[in-house]
């Protein structure tokens, strides 16, 4: 978690230490609450510079929000998880209709 921490504050514009943490907390320390602060967080620094290199692209498009709305549920911020939901929906309707993103595809 420390590593994380540590990568999120030096690099706060790269989402994967975001996601990370976001993830950590949800699916090993059963934290809803830290998982949705990390994954709002990485949310609100809005999307990586299209000039950073070696970006996951696809943890800023796709997985915060997929954090932020599902832990959203846990800790009783339903309408921030909704918006969140509908976000996320767009932009995987968006990959798909785009080329972006296979059907098959579970990200």
């Amino acid at each position: 978690v420390a590593a994380y921490v540590a990568a999120s504050a030096l690099l706060p514009a790269r989402p994967e230490a975001w996601l990370a943490l976001a993830a950590l907390h949800r699916e090993r320390l059963r934290d809803h609450a830290a998982c949705y602060a990390f994954a709002s967080a990485g949310v609100a620094q809005g999307p990586p510079s299209p000039h950073a290199l070696f970006v996951e692209s696809d943890s800023h498009r796709f997985g915060l929000l997929d954090e932020q709305c599902t832990c959203a549920y846990y800790v009783g911020r339903h309408r921030e998880g909704l918006a969140a939901c509908a976000l996320l929906q767009e932009r995987l309707r968006a990959a798909l209709d785009g080329g972006g993103l296979d059907p098959g595809q579970h990200t």
